[in-house]
């Protein structure tokens, strides 16, 4: 024995429990269709139709049988062996075989051939039953199958083509074939029996083509035409295209009579026909069947009395016994006599089971398998077998008694192996033999992957990560690999981050990922590994403030707010300068906090500039450096109204009302703020002024200085803003002198006539004053209108009185 099992794999034979017999080689399943199986029925024979080719028989390869199928075996389902008879065996053409079918198989059976050594294994008489008396096939011989010996003797008979073979020919007018009386064969219907026969009647017998009466079987002493007989017989009848089947009893009374309806059988095809019939019943009536279907039949003669023995007559088959005056015209076989009542399932599972069409066949089978489907035994006896010496490279070896055996190879680089086995038959003999397995070797699935390092950097685009391997136990198998996460490459063994990837070390610490291998025959394996995200010094990413704002004019050291990095290294420290922007100096930043604070008060002035943007640099602890502008937002605060410089203002002395606006003295920053004022005091002498007024809303100031006043007076303005918030400024006011007129008042100079009276400067001063306090002159601008007044050149004038 030789078989194949690839490396690795498992080997099973299935041996030959289910089979017939190791000496048996081939079988095929035949089932029945068409029939209905019950239970209680008896066992039926079906025709099994051999062919080599043929479609419309059961296919055999005749090469493989006996040459005249002496090693044909029929066996049940249940592995019973079933009685069979060959009615014929023809290797060029058709074969005929009659089994005996129990209603228990349902209508499946097993058929065995190919055993050169079987002895012949038909039983013809089994196949019938014990209640047969007659069995003719009627091909190309008139024997008896029953076992009964009812054999028959012919005249003026042919054969033709039947529907198992060949059949008898009847010629119309003097064909018959003559069964000797005896006791098997005589008065079988008393106590009722079942006659059939497949006839095909080519006219209706003796009496024309298309009339007459044809005799099918006969055992009577007349022909019943008008008078009683002994005995019995199954006619043909008819006229034209139409005919019927009739039986015919004699009885001790009055004969009986009954035929099947006019047109019930055809001419020039073959049909079944079937009596049943207990000439004894209180029935007294028949069952005719045509083709498996009961006929209604019509009784044209009632019986009456005792039957009447034929125990005198042959049968006969195709003629009336006692003469050749109903000769059947056509042919005839298959004619069955048995002592029992068929019921109608049976009648019909006959008739199906003797047609075409009722039977198919499966594929031959060869077996059986295991070790003996090469073994063989002289006398076909059963064989077991049993281990002699197992198997070396086996993982697991079973040997069964029937051959059948599992081996399992242990998936070693081995291409063969061995085991020596026993046969041993009915009687004990015993034979040894080696049964040799090839090992085909096979590609193995590779088991294992190896990654060399397991570590990667952070921040490392494009860096090896390891060097793969794979265990396969195929030597010199190459593999290929794929990897699961797409931010990965293999190339030339080697996992590596892609060109442009890199690896976070703070949102990823670990990678979890596959990697198959699959090698050059497709098969593969898979593993999982886990990556370890080595940290590395990420540079700043960014920085946030907090706060951000700052009033306008805060102190120095006002807190402004925080900048905090961003930075992947979640516990990385920083530093942080100043590199930019902050104009005028504003803010100053703690370098270890990030605090942001107040340094030149005065650059912080929300209506200058809103906003103040720093550039802001962080170094980390590896020194990577972010630098950021931070945007500083400066707000409005209610400032003190600025004051100008000193202020004087100059009016002339006696110039009457003066305006002037104390708006200009106030400076509020307050874009858009508003303003009142007020004159808190003034320091002067008294009457320095005769009128001060201010305007509160408008800051119109309205000064009038004391008459004849000159000299300083300092005025003290106040403004407030809508805030409540003040400032006062000194205005200081100077009255510049101007000379004033000198006032003379009237004044009497006392001249006595006709004299002569020199004028002084102080004689005529005596009444004059000057606010200034300046030094008067007098001059006399006009004559006296008596006497006369000389100027003397000296600031004297000389008058000369009149004389009256």
């Amino acid at each position: 024995e030789t078989y194949s099992v690839d490396e690795g794999g498992t080997l099973t034979q299935t041996g030959s429990t289910g089979w017939l017999n190791p000496s048996w080689k081939h079988r095929q399943l035949l089932t029945v269709s068409g029939v209905t199986f019950t239970a209680g029925m008896a066992d039926t024979p079906l025709l099994v139709k051999l062919h080599a080719t043929a479609t419309d028989a059961v296919n055999i390869d005749y090469g493989l049988t006996q040459n005249a199928g002496q090693d044909l075996r029929f066996v049940d389902t249940s592995g019973n062996l079933l009685a069979y008879e060959i009615e014929s065996w023809n290797e060029s053409g058709y074969s005929y075989v009659w089994v005996q079918l129990p209603a228990s198989s349902g209508g499946s059976l097993w058929m065995y051939y190919d055993n050169p050594l079987a002895p012949a294994g038909q039983t013809p008489t089994a196949v019938w039953g014990t209640d047969s008396v007659v069995v003719a096939h009627l091909n190309n011989n008139f024997s008896d199958s029953s076992g009964s010996g009812n054999n028959g003797t012919a005249s003026s008979t042919t054969f033709g083509g039947g529907i198992s073979g060949n059949s008898a020919v009847f010629n119309g007018s003097s064909s018959t074939v003559h069964i000797p009386a005896g006791s098997s064969v005589d008065n079988v219907f008393v106590g009722g029996a079942t006659a059939s026969a497949w006839i095909n009647p080519a006219g209706w017998g003796e009496g024309g083509l298309f009339t007459g009466y044809g005799r099918i079987l006969d055992k009577a002493s007349g022909t019943f035409s008008g008078s009683n007989a002994d005995g019995w017989n199954i006619e043909l009848a008819g006229s034209g295209s139409t005919g019927y089947l009739a039986l015919e009893y004699g009885f001790s009374g009055n004969e009986g009579k009954w035929h099947t309806p006019n047109g019930s059988i055809q001419l020039n095809q073959w049909q079944q026909i079937t009596v049943v019939y207990d000439a004894t019943s209180s029935s007294n009536t028949p069952k005719i069947y045509i083709n498996g279907v009961e006929q209604s039949l019509t009784r044209t003669s009632t019986p009456s009395g005792t039957p009447r023995s034929d125990a005198g007559m042959d049968l006969t088959i195709g003629n009336f016994a006692s003469s050749t005056s109903r000769t059947f015209d056509g042919r005839i076989e298959e004619v069955r006599i048995t002592k029992d009542i068929l019921t109608a399932a049976e009648i019909t599972a006959q008739y199906r089971l003797a047609s075409a069409g009722f039977l198919s066949s499966g594929p031959a089978q060869t077996g059986p398998a295991g070790l003996l489907a090469n073994d063989s035994d002289a006398e076909s006896s059963p064989l077991t077998t049993s281990v002699v010496t197992g198997p070396t490279h086996a993982a697991s070896f079973t040997l069964n008694t029937d051959g059948s055996f599992t081996y399992v190879h242990d998936g070693s680089e081995t291409t063969f192996d061995s085991f020596t086995y026993a046969v041993t038959d009915a009687d004990g003999a015993v034979a040894t033999a080696t049964a040799t397995l090839t090992i085909n070797p096979v590609n193995d699935a590779p088991t294992s992957i190896q990654l060399s390092n397991k570590t990667v950097a952070e921040n490392s685009p494009a860096s090896i990560v390891g060097l793969l391997s794979t265990t396969d136990s195929d030597p010199g198998d190459t593999s290929t690999y794929s990897v699961s996460d797409t931010r990965f490459t293999i190339s030339g063994g080697a996992l590596q981050l892609k060109s442009g990837v890199a690896l976070d070390f703070e949102t990823e610490p670990t990678i979890s990922l596959t990697v198959t291998s699959t090698d050059s025959g497709g098969l593969s394996v898979t593993r999982a590994f886990t990556l370890n995200v080595l940290d590395r010094n990420d540079a700043p990413t960014g920085m946030t403030l907090s706060g951000g704002s700052v009033a306008e004019n805060s102190a120095v050291g006002t807190v402004v707010g925080q900048i905090t990095a961003i930075d992947p290294d979640a516990v990385d420290s920083h530093t942080w300068s100043i590199v930019g922007g902050n104009a005028g100096n504003a803010f100053a930043i703690n370098a270890t906090t990030g605090v942001i604070t107040v340094r030149t008060p005065a650059a912080l002035d929300f209506e200058t500039a809103t906003s103040i943007a720093v550039g802001v640099r962080t170094t980390d602890s590896g020194g990577a450096t972010w630098t950021s502008i931070v945007t500083i937002q400066v707000t409005n605060a209610n400032e003190l109204f600025a004051v100008t410089a000193p202020i004087s203002v100059s009016i002339a002395e006696d110039s009457g009302n003066h305006t002037y606006s104390a708006v200009p003295l106030f400076v509020d920053p307050d874009a858009g703020d508003t303003a009142t004022y007020e004159v808190l005091q003034t320091t002067g002498p008294a009457g320095a002024l005769s009128q001060l007024v201010v305007n509160s809303t408008t800051g119109e100031v309205n000064v009038t200085p004391g008459l004849n006043y000159n000299g300083t007076v300092t005025i003290t303005v106040r403004a407030t803003d809508s805030h409540g918030l003040r400032a006062t400024k000194n205005v200081e006011l100077v009255v510049t002198p101007v000379n004033d007129a000198p006032v003379i008042n009237p004044f009497t100079i006392r001249a006595d006539f006709a004299r002569t009276l020199t004028i002084t400067q102080t004689m005529l001063l005596t009444s004059a004053s000057d606010i200034d306090g300046d030094a008067l002159t007098a001059t006399i601008i006009g004559n006296p209108e008596f006497g006369t007044l000389i100027n003397n050149g000296d600031g004297t004038w000389t008058y000369s009185a009149p004389s009256s």
